[in-house]
């Protein structure tokens, strides 16, 4: 029987529900904070009709994103972020939702707000409530100042990413009045002011969070950062363009968990100290100037879970003691760096990674057998990893088929496919020496890059012996491919990218390939295809590149198009017919390229509607596809980017559309090889001038194009001449930065001039240039600078003197370090000065050495120039001056003078030429003034002192695995001689043979 007391807690526990219950629903939202929700809704742009609930008939507590206090009806929160473009929601931001006294939580992120509207208050509003405050992420959201938050004494968590905060010069005031802040997050905001000669700054003594990413501080790191008194544990100051070296007070920050500094331009070495910050967890160093080896110290690191030092110039060689302690380690990456592991063959890590990212990182020429320990890798990325042998094929792709990401491209590694099954989701096989039939593919693939390997038979097997998959990334280019493409397209409905370019494919293309509705990029190039094009490409309703250039195609051009098309690429084929008008509408096209066709007929008058040729590109991201121009091939990305039209080798006729010359953006227009008429506008001589420089250039040669007579007699001067003169400038273009590191030198690479070379480089372009005081100044190479507008920076090549050794002893020791051959530099300032400058030392004769300045001022004149040499002098123009942030200790006098290179060359001697030569033994440029064309210049001056003195070549090294070096080199003409090797004596193998009897 229930007792008395059971009875009565049962009734006293109804009646409290039935009072909760009621109350809940007897008190509603407060008027103030309703006409304060009204106030800020009547703000808001609302397209999507997201706050249709936002009215009278609901009571506010019920309204979308709304929250209240179930006893008291007040509002504690307003969430409103958005999750997708359709649902944003735009306009003003009224600060009337401040008026919520009891408010302590407001998300509007992912929106669509412009501003903030402050109403006027005769009382500050009582907001001590509100801990967190969400506005990130609203596009093109901006503040002039910070001031209306300092009431928010409560607040915990701010974040203000992406509103653009470029013109608060005094943001830190207003974070310093915020005294509960425990999370400030202030990425992409455009500061600028960070205050870097402040020791203290008065931030929340609980500030725990703090992330001033991808803003433009361009400063050293400010001491503030380490004496801040919270207990600061996640620091991120990603791409900020830091100088300088890590400063030691880094370890005042003694609970620092997360520490991220991910291209900057830090320079030095990576401190060693770095291991005693015992609870880091995660370590981002990566694309800086950091030099030197990598401290052992960082395996002291034992909660380290993230390490990144890739993109740094880092030497030495990694055991397995570093990694002994780093049991926690899941991710590692070391990309683009010049360290080598050394690991046992038997060694087991301590821990178990989930990414490895190694790309350009010497492992070869074995696959390091210890990352088959790594059961639980999802990513692995070997990449130009010189790796040429596998030990055991089935344990190595058994293994590989259990990570989802795989990245073996750019290494030399053999074998034949035909029996592997690819299980990745992602893979990249290419430039490797695989062989036989493509692999079998798995229902995972998504991504399968497999160009330029030797990959034979057909394509039958791949595409359809599966049903439907999920790829949308197919690259099989490059290879032996034979046959014709089955009739299997069907299943793949979700391909995006196609490129089958450079095979032996052949036949007429299958109907089922008109299905892949899907596809951005179709590549079918250099294949043996035949038959007309004849899908309705309206149907392909993203396509943006159509590439079937040397094919044998034919029949009409595609009589639909995509207005979304960027690049047509049809050349070599066999098209017949008009030039259709529907091309004039493209607006997104960039490259269009019909020459070495039977096309007739006329040039469409309205090509003036292609207005990416006028105003500027839709597309964001260009591929790297191929170009023609002046009959040689070129990648997109090294043409600059521009844009091109090339409608030569047809039968068209009829005038030169005035229209034509409206499209001021193209960069090579040629009609050569058709029967036009007509007379170019005068006026488009003058077109572009600035951007449209190159435009006006070709305007001029199509009108030789078009005139026949003109054509051959000028082409027999000009090809003779500007060729000679343009191989030779492009075999020295950046040469500097590709010399940079030299180690196990196998290859020789020789550049020989012959009598018409020696005419070209004689006869390119000198000029004299004024100084600011009107008298001519030294003798200045034109390299086709523009005008000087902006930000000029003057480069002056010259010999150097005793004066110089210093800076050339800090430079060749970078050199050593870059090259990670430090164990062998020994150079000091009086060993260099006693070989270089003695009294036998004449320039030319013996070493000599090129000395690079740059100076954002003229050079002054000086009488004390080297007799033997007259500097060569040039004047560029970057959009932004350059950061140097070892501008101090390469400074030459009190003149803003800055030494950035330097090149060392001596004779030789060619018996089969019966003729001198030059050897350049170092070039180097120092890593802030690279791949702005300084390596070009210095070579230059050794190739035009050679020419000078009658030598018959200059020589100089490649390294043996850098395949695009070489290719670019072969390309230029230039003769890579594989039989040579390097022989060296030296140190106690050279005394010990000298002295033999």
């Amino acid at each position: 029987m229930v007792s008395f007391s059971s009875k009565l807690s049962l009734v006293l526990l109804f009646l409290l529900c039935t009072t909760t219950f009621n109350i809940s629903k007897v008190i509603g939202c407060h008027e103030k904070d309703e006409w304060a929700l009204s106030m800020f809704k009547a703000g808001v742009l609302d397209p999507s009709n997201r706050l249709s609930s936002w009215s009278t008939k609901e009571d506010c507590c019920e309204w979308i994103g709304v929250r209240c206090d179930n006893l008291t009806g007040r509002i504690t929160q307003l969430d409103l972020h958005s999750n997708s473009y359709q649902s944003r929601i735009g306009g003003v931001i009224n600060l009337s939702l401040l008026q919520l006294e009891f408010l302590n939580y407001l998300d509007l992120s992912s929106n669509n707000f412009r501003a903030i509207s402050i109403p006027p208050s005769k009382s500050p509003p009582n907001i001590s409530k509100l801990e967190h405050l969400d506005l990130s992420y609203n596009s093109n959201f901006g503040m002039d100042n910070l001031h209306w938050l300092s009431p928010l004494s409560s607040l915990k968590y701010l974040n203000l990413g992406r509103i653009d905060l470029s013109n608060e010069t005094n943001w830190l005031h207003s974070m310093a009045m915020l005294p509960s802040l425990s999370e400030l997050l202030l990425s992409y905001c455009g500061l600028s002011n960070i205050s870097p000669s402040l020791d203290y700054v008065n931030l929340s003594s609980s500030l725990v969070t703090l992330d001033l990413s991808f803003n433009n501080f361009k400063s050293e790191l400010p001491n503030w950062f380490f004496n801040l008194t919270s207990p600061i544990s996640y620091l991120d100051l990603r791409q900020n363009y830091f100088y300088g070296q890590i400063p030691i007070s880094l370890l005042r920050l003694r609970n620092l968990q997360s520490f991220k500094l991910w291209e900057n331009k830090l320079s030095g070495p990576i401190p060693y100290w770095l291991g005693q910050h015992e609870h880091l967890q995660h370590l981002d160093l990566s694309y800086n100037l950091l030099s030197g080896s990598v401290p052992s110290t960082l395996g002291n690191l034992s909660s380290l879970i993230h390490l990144d030092l890739s993109r740094n110039c880092l030497v030495g060689v990694l055991t397995e003691v570093t990694f002994s302690k780093l049991s926690a380690l899941e991710t590692l990456q070391l990309s683009s760096t010049c360290v080598e592991f050394d690991m046992d063959s038997n060694w087991v890590p301590p821990f178990q990674l989930h990414e490895l990212h190694l790309r350009n990182v010497s492992l070869g020429p074995n696959f390091p057998t210890w990352l088959y320990t790594q059961t639980s890798l999802d990513v692995l990325d070997i990449s130009s990893s010189r790796i040429s042998s596998i030990d055991d094929e089935h344990m190595f792709w058994s293994s590989l088929a259990k990570i989802g990401d795989v990245d073996i491209s750019h290494n030399s590694i053999s074998g034949d496919l035909s029996e592997v099954t690819l299980n990745s989701t992602y893979i990249d096989l290419s430039y490797n020496d695989f062989t036989g039939e493509l692999p079998h593919i798995s229902s995972n693939l998504i991504s399968l890059i497999a160009s330029h390997n030797s990959f034979s038979g057909t394509l039958f097997s791949v595409l359809c012996h599966h049903g439907q998959n999920v790829i949308g990334h197919l690259d099989i280019s490059n290879n032996l491919l034979t046959g014709q493409l089955p009739d299997c397209w069907a299943n793949w409905k979700q391909l995006v990218y196609l490129d089958l370019g450079s095979n032996q494919l052949s036949g007429e293309l299958p109907p089922s390939m008109g299905t892949l509705s899907t596809l951005v990029f179709l590549d079918l190039h250099n294949n043996s295809f035949f038959g007309e094009f004849s899908f309705n490409l309206s149907s392909f309703i993203s396509l943006e590149y159509l590439i079937l250039a040397k094919n044998k195609f034919s029949g009409s051009l595609p009589n639909t198009m995509q207005q979304s098309l960027v690049a047509i690429q049809l050349r070599s084929n066999q098209f017949t017919g008009i030039i259709p008008t529907h091309i004039c509408n493209l607006p997104a096209l960039m490259i269009l390229d019909l020459a070495d066709n039977m096309l007739s007929g006329s040039i469409p008058g309205c090509v003036y509607n292609i207005t990416a040729m006028v105003s500027g590109p839709i597309a964001y991201y260009i591929e790297n596809i191929n170009m023609v121009a002046k009959g040689r091939e070129v990648g997109y990305k090294e043409s600059g980017g521009l844009w091109s039209i090339d409608l030569s080798s047809n039968n068209l006729s009829g005038e030169i559309p005035p229209e034509l010359f409206s499209l001021i953006l193209v960069w090579s227009l040629n009609l050569s090889r058709n029967h036009l008429s007509g007379r170019i506008p005068e006026e488009s001589l003058y077109l572009g001038m600035g951007v449209g420089f190159a435009v006006s250039f070709w305007v001029v040669c199509g009108s030789i194009f078009c005139i026949r007579a003109c054509r051959h007699g000028f082409f027999r001067w000009f090809d003779g001449v500007v060729d000679r003169i343009y191989v030779a400038m492009a075999l020295v273009e950046d040469i500097g930065d590709k010399l940079n590191c030299n180690k196990d030198l196998h290859m020789t690479l020789r550049f020989e001039f012959d009598t018409s070379t020696k005419r070209s480089l004689r006869s390119f372009p000198f000029q004299k240039q004024p100084n600011i005081n009107g008298r001519h100044r030294t003798t200045t190479t034109n390299f086709g600078i523009t005008p000087i507008v902006g930000h000029p920076l003057f480069s002056r090549v010259r010999l150097t003197t005793p004066s110089d050794v210093p800076h050339i002893h800090k430079l060749i020791h970078q050199l050593a370090v870059f090259e990670r051959l430090t164990h062998l530099f020994s150079a000091t300032e009086s060993s260099l000065s006693s070989t270089l400058f003695n009294s036998n030392s004449k320039p030319f004769h013996s070493f000599t050495i090129f000395i690079l300045e740059v100076s954002p001022n003229p050079f002054p004149e000086s009488p004390s120039d080297n007799p033997f040499y007259k500097p060569v002098v040039r004047v560029s123009n970057p959009d932004h001056p350059i950061e140097d942030p070892e501008k101090e200790t390469f400074k030459c006098g009190n003149d803003g003078v800055v030494v950035a290179g330097f090149v060392l060359f001596f004779p030789n001697y060619s018996t089969f030429l019966g003729k001198p030569g030059f050897y350049v033994e170092n070039l180097y440029v120092r890593e802030c003034y690279r791949r702005k064309g300084f390596g070009k210049m210095l070579l230059w001056a050794v190739a035009n002192q050679a020419v000078k003195m009658g030598c018959g070549r200059v020589e100089w090294v490649v390294l043996d695995w850098n395949v695009n070096a070489i290719k670019f080199y072969e390309e230029m003409g230039a003769k890579v001689l594989q039989e040579p090797k390097f022989c060296r004596l030296t140190g106690e193998p050279l005394e010990a043979y000298g002295t033999a009897e």
